[in-house]
């Protein structure tokens, strides 16, 4: 409790929430009109505008049509709309920096007058979640600068290299190395990382056959041609010898592979590994694989 972490891999990268809306206020600003963009500013902490503000500036505005009520080009009345007014204000005066500088920079710039890092620095996971905006923004400039791209253009481009469901392009973990956290990693994503201390959590987790998720009903086909059987497993747990021979192998591979993955993973420390004990019941089958 109270030690401050940061989680890398597990989840794609453009699923995170402050990765949509930071892209959400970059849209919104680099035009052209975006009413999911705004709409989606206006609702962050940035413009922190209620949904009943919002519903109340939607049901009072007459506008039809593309983009509708949802412009900063729009004047709402400050006194019936405080935080919508406020919002489009904003978005006004970050259009206007965008046109006296359109250089990557402004992407800097964006962040730093809308105060979307302060904010999002200032709550939970505030370093990750800010190294996570730090990584498509660079992303981003990187596109603007190499392939002389329009910075609307350099960020869709910056949103394709993520590679939405590619486990390899994970969460960011700090960008700032000396930031005081312990870092956890899925044993995949510490591969070809070293670290002065490791503590490898939950080795028996994936041996304990109390967490084994039951065999649902199936039938398969072993080998091919004329040696080919039926592996049929039943609903009431009943099952012919070429099931129970599928089974056997299968596990065996899962143990083998179990056992790769922890020797990547004692394999990370530099000066100390730690390995939290393991309770006894659940060794059981750990005790039979040499654990």
């Amino acid at each position: 409790r109270g030690i401050p972490f940061v989680v890398s891999g597990g989840r794609d990268f453009s699923s995170r929430h402050e990765v949509a809306e930071v892209l959400a206020l970059f849209r919104a600003v680099l035009g052209p009109e975006d009413p999911p963009a705004v709409l989606s500013v206006l609702r962050s902490p940035v413009g922190a505008c209620t949904d009943s503000e919002l519903a109340a500036w939607a049901q009072s505005s007459n506008f039809s049509g593309y983009p509708g009520p949802w412009t900063p080009m729009l004047e709402p009345d400050p006194a019936r709309f405080p935080r919508v007014a406020a919002g489009f204000s904003l978005l006004r005066r970050l259009r206007a920096g965008v046109k006296a500088d359109p250089s990557p920079l402004v992407l800097d710039r964006i962040l730093e007058m809308s105060g979307f890092l302060l904010i999002l620095s200032a709550g939970p996971e505030g370093a990750r979640r800010t190294a996570n905006v730090r990584k498509i923004l660079a992303r981003a400039r990187a596109a603007a600068e190499n392939r002389r791209l329009p910075l609307r253009e350099a960020l869709d481009a910056a949103v394709e290299e993520t590679n939405p469901g590619d486990s390899q392009d994970g969460e960011s973990p700090l960008a700032d190395d000396s930031v005081n956290a312990v870092k956890v990693f899925t044993i995949h994503k510490a591969k070809g990382l070293e670290f002065p201390v490791v503590i490898a959590a939950d080795l028996a987790s994936e041996l304990d056959p109390l967490r084994r998720r039951e065999t649902p009903p199936q039938a398969s086909l072993l080998g091919h041609g004329s040696g080919s059987a039926l592996a049929v497993h039943l609903g009431d747990g009943a099952r012919n010898p070429q099931s129970l021979a599928r089974e056997t192998a299968s596990q065996r591979a899962e143990e083998s592979e179990f056992f790769r993955l922890v020797y990547v993973t004692l394999t990370r420390a530099e000066k100390k590994l730690i390995i939290p004990t393991v309770p006894q019941d659940s060794l059981r089958r750990a005790d039979s694989s040499g654990l």
